[in-house]
């Protein structure tokens, strides 16, 4: 991906799961940066589930981790172990119903060096 890009990634789920955790690993490094920002997020319906980024205006909270990108160093949020100061009823693993999609939209801002990014979810199966 280069500057000024977005992709987006589709996951379908045909069965009930349980998001663990959430996590993206850049192919370059980028510094804490409010302008040059590289900014993933994860959605089920209109519901953000999870952003990984680096942009210094977003605060972390129990969804969001806010940091710099370090080349090959896998970025992610455990939904059992939240950043920010959950309450131990949102340290859990995020309920996805069978049949949804989860969209992934990696957005780069202008001035962001040129590579990929990797992301996925670890998932358990509900019964």
């Amino acid at each position: 991906m280069a500057a000024t890009d977005s992709d987006v990634l589709y996951f379908h789920f045909p069965h009930p799961v349980r998001v663990v955790r959430y996590f993206a690993t850049p192919g370059v490094s980028e510094a804490a940066d409010a302008t040059k920002a590289v900014v993933v997020v994860f959605q089920d319906g209109a519901t953000t589930l999870a952003t990984l980024t680096n942009d210094t205006d977003t605060a972390d909270d129990i969804d969001t981790d806010s940091a710099a990108w370090v080349q090959h160093t896998t970025r992610e949020i455990n939904t059992e172990d939240r950043p920010g100061s959950p309450t131990p009823a949102e340290n859990t693993p995020d309920a996805i119903a069978a049949g949804h999609t989860i969209k992934v939209t990696v957005t780069k801002a202008a001035g962001t060096a040129t590579g990929f990014m990797s992301v996925g979810m670890e998932v358990k199966r509900s019964t």
